[in-house]
């Protein structure tokens, strides 16, 4: 879907369900002094409070192409280990906020009205 300015440098892009995710470039930290530096800052801030989601632009002046290809890289690498490697690093607990999942571990109920589509 398009995105939807809400102001110069961030803006919403609007998914089916209704979420809103923040759209924030990372640009104006060029200039850690600059006004434009501390609004980005507090866009980043108020996205990890909130939905704790969001979508980067304008990184490729502050993160190389280099890096970010070495992260799809490291995580292709994570992802095509054994099973009981991966699961050495799982959650453990409910409050755990990093780890690995294992597939199908985090499902949520459907509504009645799903549950009943399903079996029709």
């Amino acid at each position: 879907m398009a995105p939807s300015a809400t102001s110069p440098r961030t803006m919403t892009a609007k998914l089916e369900s209704k979420a809103q995710l923040p759209l924030i470039s990372l640009e104006p930290l060029l200039d850690p002094t600059s006004p434009k530096a501390q609004e980005a800052s507090r866009a980043l801030l108020s996205a990890f409070r909130t939905s704790g989601f969001l979508y980067l632009t304008d990184y490729s002046s502050l993160i190389p192409p280099s890096d970010v290809d070495k992260v799809f890289q490291a995580s292709a690498h994570f992802f095509s280990r054994p099973q009981p490697q991966k699961d050495s690093v799982a959650c453990t607990t409910p409050t755990a906020n990093r780890g690995y999942h294992r597939i199908g571990r985090e499902k949520k109920k459907l509504p009645a009205i799903a549950n009943k589509a399903a079996k029709t």
